[in-house]
């Protein structure tokens, strides 16, 4: 990946070239989303959505701090830091699924 476009080439763009690229070489290398439980599949779901916590609350029926704690385990479960390195990973894995 060498470009991202509509983003001026500098330094800080081609580190986050270099990570997500990165992110997609590995991507077979990460655990697998069969090791969540049935709720931590469906806020996983929704967070690859771009779903906002507010809106999983309130479609899962679940408190925003419940939510809270299914999205930190889910992180932890599949080794990501944020959402963003979450959809990179699993988004298109989650696609192909369907």
């Amino acid at each position: 990946m060498d470009e991202l476009p509509g983003i001026p080439s500098n330094p800080a763009k081609k580190a986050v070239t270099e990570q997500v690229g990165a992110v997609h070489a590995n991507v077979e290398e990460h655990p697998s989303v069969e090791g969540l439980t049935q709720r931590e599949h469906d806020v996983f779901e929704l967070l690859i959505k771009g779903k906002k916590m507010r809106e999983i609350a309130d479609e899962l029926g679940i408190k925003y701090s419940t939510v809270n704690t299914h999205q930190k385990s889910v992180y932890k479960k599949l080794g990501v830091t944020s959402r963003v390195e979450c959809i990179l990973r699993y988004g298109a894995l989650e696609t192909e699924r369907k």
